[in-house]
């Protein structure tokens, strides 16, 4: 089973150190990839070979994406008192191809785990949904965070497959389960109407086949949501994650700073300091 909970491997008080630093200086972001796909629950589908690495498990990378121009801003402001530090020579593993000629940061104070950032352009990442919507307030708990919805992540992912020739995205795409990708009570997924008629029909042809357009899914038999296990959300967007009820079990901030605090001397408390400060309201 391809799903494993946010809240046991997933090192999240970097992301919401990031988030508040972002919103705080109006640099909208969408969180992509392997983390939202992990958010929204998607499995592998039942044919998928049991003995295959999943092709979005990498755990404590976050690909976040903001507009290409902020991106240089935003750099600068999650790299101030080295809470991140830029790692130009190193190559993530990560669910996306071409992400090594964008950036990447390492959190400096996390002393349990790496966990890594790629920011990536919404220009050539986040292509459905796009602009993103303004975010009203920060976040303190990681189910709040600004995960991309799941419509929008499936296009997107199926625009890097077909325009781009992402094989890695097309991979994990293809490997997903249909049914988690538009579970019961969501209407169905279809291109959007400012792709190029030759990718819409290629996106639809896919959608078609995966049993997920519209038509197809208004018909799917009413047995399906509980019988194959597929759980029954709203869809989450950024724009309407503060309306949901209850998500994967909340992060308590500044809660799990105990062990390891000797490692370097004072362990990267005082950076940790600087994020908690952060994380409670102050840059």
């Amino acid at each position: 089973m391809a799903y494993k909970d946010l809240s046991g491997e997933w090192h999240w008080e970097p992301m919401l150190v990031a988030d508040r630093i972002l919103h705080k200086n109006k640099i909208q972001h969408i969180i992509l990839g392997s983390a939202a796909i992990q958010k929204h629950r998607v499995r592998e589908k039942d044919s998928a070979p049991p003995s295959s690495p999943i092709p979005w498990d990498f755990v404590n990378t976050f690909e976040i994406g903001i507009p290409n121009e902020n991106i240089g801003k935003a750099v600068e402001l999650l790299c101030k008192d080295d809470l991140f530090k830029k790692q130009d020579n190193e190559n993530y593993d990560t669910m996306y191809e071409g992400t090594s000629l964008h950036t990447k940061l390492r959190c400096t104070w996390n002393t349990f785990a790496a966990v890594n950032f790629i920011l990536l352009p919404t220009e050539e990442y986040y292509v459905a949904g796009h602009p993103l919507l303004p975010i009203k307030k920060p976040c303190t708990v990681q189910f709040d965070l600004p995960f991309a919805g799941l419509s929008e992540l499936v296009l997107s992912l199926l625009h890097r497959k077909l325009a781009h020739k992402d094989h890695t995205a097309g991979l994990a795409l293809d490997r997903m389960n249909p049914d988690h990708l538009c579970p019961f009570g969501l209407p169905g997924i279809k291109p959007p109407a400012d792709w190029d008629a030759d990718l819409r029909a290629k996106a639809t042809k896919w959608l078609h086949e995966h049993n997920l357009l519209p038509d197809q899914v208004k018909n799917r038999p009413r047995w399906g949501c509980f019988g194959n296990g597929v759980r029954q959300p709203e869809e989450e967007t950024p724009a309407t994650r503060d309306l949901l009820g209850p998500g994967p079990p909340a992060v308590d901030v500044g809660q799990k700073r105990k062990a390891g605090a000797e490692e370097d001397g004072d362990g990267g408390l005082l950076r940790e300091k600087r994020a908690k400060n952060t994380i409670r309201g102050g840059v």
